[in-house]
C-alpha cells in the first residue's frame, strides 16, 4: 500500500508511480489523501506522522495488521 498526500512535493503522484514501477510483480494499491477533505489545511511530506494527525495512521496500521 502506497500512501501519499496530494500536497506532498516529494512523494507526489508521479514519484509514487515511478517507485511502484520498480517492482513490476508487486500488487500495489496507491492511496492519495486530500488534506482539505480530511479537515487539514496541509499535510505535506511529514505531517502524516504527527501525533496531531494520528487518525490518519489507520490507513497504514490496518494494512500492516492484515499483512504483517
Amino acid at each position: 500500500k502506497w500512501i501519499y498526500t496530494t500536497d506532498d512535493s516529494i512523494a507526489n503522484r508521479k514519484n509514487v508511480k515511478d517507485m511502484v514501477r520498480v517492482f513490476p510483480n508487486m500488487t500495489a494499491e496507491i492511496v492519495a489523501l486530500e488534506p482539505k477533505e480530511l479537515g487539514f489545511a496541509d499535510l505535506g511530506h511529514m505531517k502524516f506522522f504527527s501525533r496531531k494527525r494520528n487518525q490518519l495512521w489507520e490507513h497504514a496500521l490496518n494494512w500492516l495488521s492484515t499483512h504483517a
